[in-house]
């Protein structure tokens, strides 16, 4: 849950104003609250409340637009782009005061997820080396897996986009935003936890626009209507975005959801690879 302790909510008042209904303070009034004082600042004050309590989703955002300019316009690089957004996500968020832990990257946090990634890591090599195995004795397996058709047949390529290029180009950058920037900085505004997972999760959904349509409008001599592939793709994309932020909230830790989303990208890709072509 994205709850802050008492020290931090006593900052997260002190930062976003905090004051109560019945009055603001004045400098030299040693922090009393002064009943009725200054009624025609109540609206600017306001304002700058909700201004500073809104405006570092929408730089987390901006950010994230930027990345997809950089890799779609000037063509950088995947790696080179995500990893410059993400320390731009970081930067955003922790500029607003959120904390490591906030974000779920504080050492106790590390720690806590690195368990259960450890857990998730026994399954997903568990149900690797069982699909593996079962495509080298049953046909039917083998078939679908050929079906699905892996994209390069170059290892080092193959490696080097595995290993490197969705890691710090998709799985890193997405992870930081959506579940450790964008939830956060959504229950210093005021969500609730659910509100804050549910939300971060439309808006990964959403994310998945453009590359869905770009590759349906690539694929669509399959007969499939273009529309129907990308609003498959966004609710896919929205449901994982939804369990993704379920694991990061009830691990505490931004771990887990990193190591999921890089074994279902990489480690999946690299399966693809060992069965099809290895």
């Amino acid at each position: 849950m994205y709850t802050l302790s008492a020290q931090e909510d006593l900052a997260h008042r002190l930062t976003y104003g905090g004051s109560r209904a019945g009055g603001t303070r004045r400098a030299g009034d040693g922090g009393r609250n002064v009943e009725g004082a200054g009624s025609a600042r109540a609206v600017p004050r306001a304002f700058l409340d909700h201004r500073g309590r809104w405006a570092p989703i929408v730089g987390v955002l901006l950010v994230l637009a930027g990345l997809k300019v950089g890799t779609a316009v000037f063509g950088v690089t995947g790696a080179v782009v995500g990893v410059i957004a993400t320390i731009g996500v970081l930067a955003v968020t922790r500029a607003a005061q959120a904390t490591w832990h906030d974000l779920g990257l504080s050492p106790q946090a590390l720690r806590t997820g690195l368990a259960w990634s450890l857990g998730f890591f026994s399954l997903f090599a568990a149900g690797f080396a069982l699909t593996a195995m079962a495509a080298k004795v049953l046909p039917a397996v083998a078939q679908w897996l050929q079906s699905l058709q892996v994209a390069t047949p170059e290892p080092r390529t193959l490696a080097l986009q595995a290993f490197v290029t969705i890691p710090l180009g998709t799985v890193v950058i997405e992870e930081v935003a959506f579940r450790g920037a964008l939830p956060a900085l959504l229950g210093r505004a005021g969500a609730g936890t659910r509100t804050a997972i549910v939300g971060s999760a439309v808006l990964f959904g959403l994310w998945h626009i453009v590359p869905s349509l770009a590759a349906a409008t690539a694929g669509s001599e399959s007969g499939t209507p273009v529309w129907l592939v990308v609003l498959g793709t966004v609710v896919f994309t929205t449901a994982s975005g939804v369990g993704l932020g379920w694991l990061r909230h009830r691990s505490r830790s931004l771990l887990p959801p990193i190591f999921v989303h890089l074994a279902t990208n990489s480690l999946g890709v690299a399966l693809l690879w060992f069965v099809t072509l290895g």
